[in-house]
């Protein structure tokens, strides 16, 4: 089963939205080593849904600005789950990238990531 993990945000300046989504929900923030960075609840909740900023180079507005990462820690299992229900791969077969995740879109063509792992 997946869960929500993360409301990706692509943004030209991922430090400013930082800044005020961090306030805005009383999150803490992690950089990551893309450039991107994390939002998650100061106080650990399982079912809290993070933020995660990614950086574009340039203002990112309209469709594709904002997705969903759906986490799972069986990967391959989920996939083929998801596709039973009508889900479309991207991006190929196969998990990518380095945490394993996996471009997909739902039944009308919206797009989101399936990601292994927390």
């Amino acid at each position: 089963m997946a869960v929500l993990g993360d409301v990706v945000i692509r943004c030209g300046d991922p430090e400013r939205l930082a800044a005020f989504w961090a306030d805005a929900l009383g999150y803490g923030r992690r950089p990551g080593p893309d450039g991107s960075i994390r939002l998650r609840p100061i106080t650990p909740d399982p079912f809290a849904v993070g933020v995660r900023l990614v950086p574009t180079g340039g203002a990112s507005v309209g469709p594709g600005a904002v997705a969903l990462d759906l986490r799972t820690t069986g990967l391959e299992g989920e996939v083929r789950r998801l596709q039973r229900l009508g889900a479309s791969l991207v991006d190929g077969p196969g998990p990518t990238g380095p945490e394993g995740r996996v471009a997909m879109t739902d039944p009308e063509g919206h797009g989101f990531w399936l990601v292994g792992g927390d």
